[in-house]
């Protein structure tokens, strides 16, 4: 009988145990910052990764070269306002640009036509 019952006692714990695990978890974009700011330290009013970086502006105008690879509209010849973010990768706001560790660099950007912002 004593077996039973902690047979029956064990599969309760094992049912209950990932809600239980859950309930204490915090939310993973939490944990991500968290993973990121032991790795690169605190940066007030900096983001955590990519951290360094520069917006620019300016128009992207397609040519019928782009038009022949693909049929978005953006290759019309129109002339489209685009606001570009380069950054360095880590969450170090003051490393040198040259350095390796600020690899792989990335680049984000904002193409905007009449209609609401899309970004590729």
């Amino acid at each position: 009988m004593n077996r039973r019952r902690l047979l029956v006692a064990l599969v309760a714990l094992a049912s209950a145990w990932p809600v239980l695990a859950r309930a204490e978890d915090q939310p993973i974009e939490v944990e991500v910052v968290d993973a990121m700011n032991k790795v690169f330290g605190v940066h007030p009013g900096f983001r955590t990764v990519h951290a360094k970086g520069m917006v620019v502006e300016g128009s992207f105008r397609g040519t019928p070269d782009g038009a022949a690879l693909s049929r978005a509209s953006l290759f019309d010849g129109s002339t489209i306002p685009v606001t570009v973010r380069f950054s360095d990768a880590g969450g170090v706001p003051t490393i040198p640009d040259g350095s390796a560790d600020a690899n792989p660099h990335g680049m984000a950007s904002s193409i905007c036509r009449t209609g609401p912002r899309r970004t590729w």
